[in-house]
């Protein structure tokens, strides 16, 4: 606005082409900028609806904004496939489309996504690949955008995939598997080097291991325990198995064979999945003739387990396919079908699918804090089940994000954390995360007992920013007094000492909570 208060047009144009939501601020002539908005565009380039509009509270000395991600992937109920592109240089890009063909769109750059379980992660390789020094594991936060590098070498990455619990990865590098949480650092599992194993993949149920060893007298298929201190080669009639993906009931293992024994990675073409038990079985999916039909990197499964999703070329035509299977999962059950992806790079690289129920909006959720004299006091509405504390040191804080344990009350309407002001760091954030486990602490007991000439008052450490008040009389009306502390800490709980006079009259004490 100018000095008069009209609106200008702003000075550079800008082009939108797809669904964006847009910052912006305004600035009297001359005068300080405001406090940031956001206004959404909605063009009909995209099934996402539109991002509401954020207003901040209070005035214009406020937290900055957090960030807004223009391109969440929004998980289908139905499942969405997580695949990678490669440019004719070999540049990697990671898409996402949902089974039903609907909501194809860019994430980011990488090669090879794997999503957690849970649909909250995606792990990718990123930088260069396959050149040397330059290749590394990230991870990305999916509604949020945050990305991490989780770990980097100079040495080939082949395979990574996440444990039931989706708190870790593990990932082949450097002849050795290794197993990494979200912040990391990496840690060697037990089985010895070979630098022909690698692409591990982790049963869903019981965390066991399954993955490839190809071009050495080893050659085939293995299985470990989830601690990796021993492996197992299957038996199995299948030329070079490669790429295995364990079933959603962690019974049948989905494979690539390699008829010409090939030491390239991405060299499989025919489909396979084996059957564990008292006899491995191994049934082919795919008949392809040689020539470019094939499924270079392997396939994955549907989250119902009847169909598989592979990158792959049939009759010619590269694409991302869906093979139906029989109830058993050991045969087709149909013919393939390819989904509508958005023209462009070759699709390489099916990496995961994952159904979702579908997701509960919340509207207003705040996390509020509030000084007072002895206790800082984070709290949010008890309308909000189902969410749990964080803290971090710095912003931004990526997956450095902590569980703050408690303890908790609940306070009329309200959740409470509460940290005593003496042990307050001197920079603290705190956010609200879904799904999370709050146990409340119970109502607090006050202790009282005769110590010569005094009484000893004594309570739990946990209830910080409660304090002792006394009466002598409790017929109505009562009026407490307050017993200004300090309380001292005596063996793990706050304690209050008060001379008693020689003659003690009747007197009655109370905690009263913040």
């Amino acid at each position: 606005t100018g000095a008069a208060d009209t609106w200008r047009t702003y000075a550079t144009p800008f082009t939108l082409t797809n669904d964006a939501t847009i910052q912006y601020y305004g600035r009297v002539s001359n005068g300080p900028k405001q406090r940031i908005q956001y206004a959404s565009y909605t063009l009909g380039h995209s099934t996402l609806p539109p991002v509401a509009p954020v207003t901040l509270p209070g005035n214009v000395n406020t937290n900055p904004p957090p960030p807004v991600n223009t391109n969440v992937v929004t998980i289908s109920a139905n499942g969405t496939v997580f695949y990678g592109r490669r440019s004719a240089n070999g540049t990697g890009t990671l898409w996402a489309i949902n089974l039903d063909g609907n909501g194809d769109r860019f994430i980011t750059p990488g090669v090879r996504p794997r999503v957690s379980h849970n649909g909250q992660f995606m792990s990718f390789f990123r930088e260069n690949d396959p050149a040397t020094n330059q290749f590394s594991l990230w991870v990305r936060e999916l509604p949020t955008g945050l990305e991490a590098r989780l770990h980097t070498s100079s040495t080939r990455y082949v395979g990574h995939d996440w444990s039931p619990d989706d708190t870790s990865i593990v990932f082949d590098n450097n002849c050795l598997f290794w197993r990494i949480g979200l912040t990391g650092p990496a840690t060697q599992l037990p089985l010895p080097s070979d630098c022909q194993q690698g692409a591990p993949s982790v049963n869903p149920l019981d965390g066991q291991l399954a993955f490839q060893v190809f071009n050495s007298l080893n050659l085939g298929l293995y299985i470990a325990p989830s601690n990796a201190t021993s492996k197992l080669k299957l038996k199995l009639s299948v030329p070079s198995p490669r790429w295995p993906a364990w079933s959603p009931d962690g019974q049948l293992i989905a494979i690539a064979d390699d008829p010409n024994l090939s030491t390239a990675i991405n060299a499989g073409r025919n489909l396979w999945v084996v059957s564990l038990g008292a006899q491995t079985n191994a049934h082919q999916i795919t008949a392809l003739a040689s020539g470019t039909d094939g499924f270079r990197n392997g396939a994955v499964w549907t989250p119902t387990g009847d169909a598989l999703v592979g990158a792959g070329t049939i009759f010619g035509t590269n694409g991302l396919w869906v093979l139906p299977l029989t109830p058993d999962g050991t045969d087709c059950d149909g013919p393939p079908l390819r989904l509508p992806t958005s023209p462009g790079d070759t699709i390489d690289f099916a990496g995961s699918v994952v159904g979702m129920s579908p997701t509960v909006t919340y509207t207003n959720l705040g996390l509020f804090i509030r000084l007072e004299a002895d206790v800082l006091v984070v709290y949010w509405s008890t309308n909000y089940e189902g969410f749990a504390l964080q803290s971090a040191a710095n912003l931004p804080a990526a997956f450095s994000w902590t569980p703050v344990n408690g303890p908790y009350f609940r306070n009329g309407p309200y959740f409470e954390y509460r940290e005593p002001r003496a042990a307050l760091q001197s920079r603290k954030f705190f956010r609200l995360k879904s799904p999370g486990v709050l146990i409340l602490t119970p109502d607090p007991r006050l202790s009282m007992r005769i110590d010569s000439n005094q009484a000893v008052f004594n309570w739990p450490m946990n209830y910080v920013g409660y304090a002792l008040e006394s009466t002598t009389n409790l017929a109505p009306p009562v009026f407490w007094t307050p017993l200004p502390g300090a309380y001292q800490n005596t063996n793990g709980a706050f304690e209050f000492r008060k001379i008693l006079p020689g003659e003690k009259p009747a007197e009655f004490f109370r905690l009263r909570g913040p």
